[in-house]
């Protein structure tokens, strides 16, 4: 089970000595190797479900967007498992790498499509309105903060779209959104590396910005 040195090593640990710094001592020598958590293979086929869902939600089809690897993409509903998430180039990114990618990418886009919202004045640069946070501080923060919008955005469209290991019933409705955005984020962020950023630009313009602004300020 163990190896000879480590067992040599084992033999000499006294009482005093801590077993969880020997542990880790041992661990960064590479005696001792961390479970692994991996997703459950017998949810493969809702997963892959559960990404066609999305696929069709975002009619990423119709902007030249392709779910590439998706026995890889899956793991994006994983927000709790430590599973790497591997790029068809064989790079691999953890869940928190892909979810703060992808909420940065949504965020930028949808800044960038308020600069087009209100009427041209004097002010604007290459015919870009960056005033328009003061036209919008009449409205209220769910109304104009771009994380806020993105939230509710998520919430409207994307209900229960992470898989937790707790049964669905014993977690609040408020902690489950919470990582529904971050699977949604970390979806984006897969998104973004495996295709054109131009072609995910367009899917986020036109499926969500597109969707948010007609909410927001009805056109």
């Amino acid at each position: 089970m163990f190896s000879r040195r480590v067992l040599v090593n084992l033999t000499r640990c006294t009482s005093l000595d801590n077993p969880r710094n020997y542990y880790m001592a041992n661990w960064k020598r590479g005696y001792f190797k961390p479970a692994i958590k991996r997703i459950p293979k017998r949810n493969s086929v809702q997963d892959l479900a559960r990404l066609d869902r999305f696929e069709q939600m975002m009619e990423i089809d119709n902007y030249g967007v392709t779910l590439r690897e998706k026995s890889e993409c899956v793991k994006c509903f994983y927000p709790l498992k430590c599973d790497d998430i591997k790029l068809p180039s064989g790079i691999a990114y953890k869940f928190s790498q892909l979810e703060v990618l992808g909420k940065g990418f949504l965020q930028f886009c949808l800044v960038e499509s308020f600069l087009h919202v209100f009427k041209r004045s004097s002010t604007d640069i290459e015919q870009h309105d960056f005033n328009f946070d003061v036209k919008m501080r009449h409205l209220g923060a769910s109304r104009r903060i771009p994380r806020k919008l993105l939230q509710r955005y998520v919430k409207g469209n994307f209900s229960r779209l992470a898989r937790l290991s707790q049964p669905q019933a014993s977690i609040p409705l408020r902690i489950h959104r919470v990582y529904d955005r971050k699977c949604f984020n970390a979806l984006f962020g897969y998104l973004t590396l495996t295709n054109e950023s131009q072609t995910v630009w367009n899917l986020v313009k036109g499926k969500i910005s597109r969707s948010i602004l007609k909410n927001t300020f009805n056109i």
